[in-house]
């Protein structure tokens, strides 16, 4: 695969080996390559994390309303309980 930075003419102002300066522009897309794999690799991670945040959040809004049906259920039971124990007394 060819380097699409690699420049079209030779540079011919330059007093540099065309070896050395092939290198240098191949160590330099190669750090550029590295720093955008790097970069997605960061919002991988940020994202991850950030998601995993709110799911933690979701679970613990999950239990809380968990909790609270099964007090309204046990209250509801102890109506019903209530309401059995008057209706024998009202006929």
């Amino acid at each position: 695969m060819s380097n699409p930075f690699r420049p079209v003419a030779p540079v011919s102002s330059s007093f540099l080996p065309e070896d050395y300066v092939a290198r240098k522009t191949e160590t330099r897309v190669n750090i550029l390559i590295l720093a955008m794999f790097a970069l997605v690799l960061g919002g991988v991670v940020a994202a991850f994390v950030v998601t995993n945040r709110h799911w933690r959040d979701v679970r613990a809004r999950q239990i809380i309303v968990n909790d609270q049906w099964s007090a309204e259920g046990k209250k509801m039971d102890q109506l019903k309980d209530l309401q059995g124990q008057r209706a024998p007394n009202d006929g």
